[in-house]
């Protein structure tokens, strides 16, 4: 060991050999299973390796080789350096770990840095959505006990104070792998209502004393929306508790089970491997007018006897617990109030240890499913075919949202969508065939509109919807998709057709009643027809001549449908000069993206200069075919619609035009239309997903995606996917040592291709691949003025264009690094906009904004406050104890429960808490004296209500102002007197 190693020992309070060896010995699971995994790596790699970790609150680097070894003992070369004091490291590495630090931390909602060994306790991270922060807190155990009393479920209370027992935290992390404890409870939010919140102590170095880190954030379970579907999901795991059977009271689940199977609809039940009764639902009971389980407990069906076939039913329980066959839908007959009902019933093995140990099951009474659709269909309300709502239920609907939009100002769009070309097809189909394409029409429908939208059937193939919440950009989205998914359908029991769409919509703002909305959206509807087509459109399958005569006709033909942009047809000449297979499938595609390969519509797209009866001549080159065009274009009915129809002659076929454009022309192309279309999207993560996405499609890749990295992993945070290959988990992460050897490529060549993936993994087998499906990837560094990012990798681009693809992505990765920095400036400059930068709490801007958001019909207190002595405490003790008592006001008042703080400038703050009564006032006021008082701290105050919606802030303001003034002369005068 050097002077240098053995000074950098010093600085972690470390003298010695025999004192760091004992280090070694103390340190923490999870950093001595840190070092192990790295003096491994280094003795398997022979090559030179780093770590950085966190030591005694600095920055320390480790660099180790491996120089010889024999059996089990090796001979290292080590370097060891505190990055934390070396200037130069301090300024470029310390910078990116702190900001990487400050990411992570982004992830909880609160992180607090906790010393047992001088009783004290500090905030980095506080629980904004609590509404509680405490800075410095002295006296862990009463923190803890205002932290239980104030924010922590009442049930969960005595489980926390246990759980964040000293003692108990050392003894939980000591019998964790990762020095962790961990356990979840219920927090009460700024909102009055509670969450479930994961708390984790991950317990530090023990040479100082063992703190640790108590951090906070949210429990997936908090996030459970569909119930029943978790409930069948945790009914047919093989983990699932038998105590759910035992209906035990000490299982701390048996409120929510109880509450869950008290108020649910499901009839559901449960039985032990004898097929006897051990409990079930109160709906269950309910329906077979039983006043407890004890009607049947411990008894079979066959012994209750509500079967009259019993066979098929015991069949299937035999099957579920001696097969662990899972048994959903299962028909049958059961005798309810002297009456036989058709049932449908699922049933679900229960296992514990390995074993089943009996079932579970709801059931379905289908005769009141079944009456209720009878019911549905006397009144019209649902029509028998599409199962959408009739003429009826669009009125009974209708009526609803007018009255709505009536009394609580809530807009809605109706959309009238009708399909004409039924009518033809109405005439040769027959009933069935007619009943399945309307089936069809109504699931294009359903599947492209909002869950929430009603959708009724009123004419033969013309529909109507309601909508709220709906923008107009959305509509008109789903109104396309809608239009592309029907004209896809090209032939009906052998009968060619097309579907082509005519639509309205309104707003029934526009309005004073149903009846008035339904007569504009016709005359739209008859008007668009008449101005977009003309009267007589309908002239059956023809244009002029036969169709077909253009199959093998020796120039490129080319017809569209100018309301989509979506191709119609192509004979072979164009398919070829688009180098696209006979036999593929390029109907109802965007003319733009099969023709011109790009993402939106041409720049100089001939359709607003078309008319009918008019050729228009253009010369044109075309880069995605790599073709000199003169085309001709005019508009002709067809299908009973204008439709776009092309007559494109190659140029190349007759004269030579000169060389084409070479492949850098191409790429260069390439890149600036990927660059072009991310640059000009106002949002950086918007310009970013469409980056990724023209790139995606120009290159015919099966994905493009971005990491960022962190010190530990690797994340991916923004994708392109084709539609033909699974998606990625959301949460995608792979940790960075195992994607180490792309870095050490990256120190030689910042983009470099793989272009056979098995071949490479044959050669590197420590190199796992993370992603399914590799053939191909090209990689591309992300950094912008030496700031690393992450990298750029498209994954199977065709092999032909492998080296086109590398060149375009490594500049696009520049423009990448550019986007993700603008990203972070604006995601910091939203955040710093709405802060006091001195006190951290919300300013003038950030309390407009609350104001907004106000709980319509609450009240508020308005309290606002005036540092005494201030002057006084900057005159006499300087600007800095000034700002110290600026600090503490705001630390005090943010350590109100579920209260906003505002600083207003100055001396000046204001606080913002939600109460149920003006009589709330004074309890509050009295509070904050006796808060005031504990901090040292005097203030003038003065409070008033408001109820939101806020019409008038300022006039508020002035009158809280007000009183906080005519406190502030009290509490002079009473000093004067004194």
């Amino acid at each position: 060991m050097n002077e240098p190693y053995a000074k950098t020992l010093a600085q972690l309070g470390v003298h010695g050999l025999e004192e760091a060896s004992r280090g070694l010995n103390t340190m923490t699971k999870a950093l001595e299973e840190r070092f192990h995994a790295f003096l491994q790596k280094a003795i398997d790699s022979r090559t030179t390796e780093t770590l950085t970790y966190v030591d005694q609150g600095l920055y320390m680097r480790m660099i180790l080789r491996t120089i010889a070894s024999v059996g089990k003992t090796c001979i290292h070369r080590a370097e060891f350096y505190n990055i934390t004091a070396d200037k130069t490291a301090r300024d470029k590495e310390s910078e990116a770990l702190d900001k990487a630090l400050r990411s992570i931390l982004l992830a909880y909602e609160g992180v607090y840095y906790v010393q047992p060994a001088l009783d004290r306790g500090d905030t980095i991270v506080s629980m904004t959505s609590t509404g509680w922060s405490s800075g410095t807190f002295h006296d862990i155990s009463a923190t803890a006990k205002d932290f239980a009393e104030d924010f922590i479920h009442p049930g969960d209370r005595e489980r926390y104070l246990a759980f964040v027992q000293t003692d108990n935290v050392y003894g939980l992390a000591a019998k964790s792998e990762r020095s962790l404890a961990v356990s979840v409870f219920r927090v009460l939010r700024s909102d009055g209502s509670y969450m479930w919140m994961k708390f984790t102590c991950l317990v530090l170095d023990e040479r100082n004393g063992k703190p640790f880190l108590l951090l906070v954030s949210r429990n997936a379970f908090s996030d459970q929306n569909d119930f029943k579907e978790y409930l069948e999901l945790l009914l047919k795991t093989s983990d699932f508790d038998q105590r759910l059977f035992e209906r035990t009271q000490g299982d701390r689940t048996a409120p929510i089970w109880a509450a869950f199977l008290q108020h649910t609809d499901l009839k559901i039940f449960w039985k032990d491997r004898d097929r006897r009764f051990l409990g079930a639902s109160q709906s269950f009971l309910d329906y077979y007018g039983f006043t407890s389980i004890d009607t049947v407990l411990g008894k079979t069906d066959e012994e209750v006897g509500w079967h009259i076939d019993d066979q098929p039913f015991q069949n299937d329980e035999l099957d579920v617990i001696e097969r662990g066959r899972v048994i959903h839908g299962a028909l049958g007959q059961c005798i309810i109030a002297g009456m036989p009902h058709k049932i449908r019933a699922s049933k679900f093995p229960v296992y514990e240890n390995g074993k089943i140990i009996g079932l579970v099951g709801y059931f379905e009474d289908m005769d009141d499913e079944l009456q209720q659709e009878i019911l549905k269909r006397d009144l019209s309300l649902v029509n028998p075919v599409t199962g959408l709502m009739g003429y009826r239920g669009m009125l009974m609907a209708g009526l609803e949202y007018a009255d709505n939009y009536r009394l609580n100002s809530e807009d809605y769009t109706a959309l009238l969508i009708d399909v004409p070309a039924f009518d033809q097809l109405h005439r040769v189909l027959d009933e069935n065939a007619q009943e399945r394409l309307l089936k069809r029409i109504a699931t294009v429908l359903t599947d492209a509109l909002p869950p929430s939208a009603t959708i009724a059937q009123i004419g033969a193939c013309k529909f109507l919807t309601f909508q709220k919440n709906l923008t107009d950009d959305s509509l008109h989205e789903r109104i396309d998709q809608i239009t592309a998914d029907l004209q896809s359908i090209h032939e009906v029991d052998g009968f060619p057709c097309t579907l082509y769409t005519h639509y309205a919509t309104a707003h029934g703002a526009e309005v004073r009643s149903l009846d008035a909305l339904l007569q504009i959206l016709a005359e739209r509807l008859k008007d668009a027809e008449e101005q977009e087509y003309g009267p007589s459109v309908y002239i059956g399958d023809r244009i002029a001549f036969e169709r077909e005569i253009f199959d093998d006709y020796d120039e490129c033909v080319f017809i569209g449908d100018p309301e989509t942009l979506t191709v119609a047809y192509c004979n072979k000449k164009a398919l070829q000069m688009l180098h696209v297979p006979e036999g593929t499938a390029y109907q109802g595609k965007p003319c733009y993206e099969f023709c011109c390969g790009r993402d939106t519509q041409c720049d100089d797209c001939p359709l607003p200069f078309l008319s009918r009866g008019k050729f228009r001549s253009e010369l044109t080159h075309n880069d995605f075919a790599g073709a000199d065009l003169l085309i001709r274009s005019t508009l002709i009915p067809w299908r009973g619609k204008n439709y776009i129809f092309s007559i494109g002659i190659d140029l190349g076929d007759f004269a030579s035009l000169g060389h084409r454009q070479d492949a850098l022309t191409r790429r260069e192309l390439a890149a600036s239309d990927a660059i072009r279309i991310g640059l000009r999207e106002p949002d950086p993560q918007s310009g970013l997903t469409k980056l990724l996405a023209s790139f995606g499609r120009r290159f015919a890749c099966d994905r493009v995606l971005i990491f960022e990295e962190t010190p530990d992993t690797v994340n991916l945070t923004y994708r392109w996917e084709s539609p033909d290959v699974p998606p990625l988990d959301d949460a995608f992460s792979v940790p960075r040592a195992e994607v180490a050897h792309f870095y050490e490529r990256f120190i030689h060549k910042e983009t470099f291709k793989i272009r056979d993936v098995s071949a490479y993994w044959k050669t590197h087998p420590s190199d796992a691949p993370h992603i399914p499906s590799l053939d191909r990837i090209i990689f591309s560094r992300i950094t912008l003025d030496g700031k690393p990012y992450g990298f750029l990798e498209a994954i199977n681009p065709p092999g032909v264009a492998m080296d086109d693809a590398a060149q375009v992505l490594a500049t696009l990765s520049r423009f990448a690094a550019i986007l993700l920095r603008n990203r972070d400036l604006m995601t910091d400059l939203a955040r710093a906009g709405k802060l006091d930068q001195m006190t951290g709490v919300y300013n003038r801007r950030g309390l407009l904004e609350a104001i907004e958001h106000l709980i319509p019909g609450a009240r508020y207190a308005l309290v606002f406050f005036d540092v005494n002595g201030l002057k006084k405490t900057n005159d006499t003790q300087g600007h800095k104890a000034g700002d110290r008592l600026i600090k503490n006001t705001a630390a005090t008042l943010r350590s109100v429960p579920a209260a906003a703080v505002f600083r207003m400038g100055g001396d000046e703050f204001l606080l913002l808490k939600r109460i149920q009564s003006d009589s709330d006032i004074a309890p509050l006021i009295a509070d904050l004296h006796q808060r005031f008082e504990r901090a040292g701290v005097s203030t003038a105050i003065g409070a008033t209500t408001i109820k939101a919606p806020v019409d008038d802030i300022d006039a508020a303001l002035s009158k809280a102002d007000e009183k906080m003034y005519d406190d502030k002369k009290l509490h002079y005068a009473t000093r004067h007197l004194n």
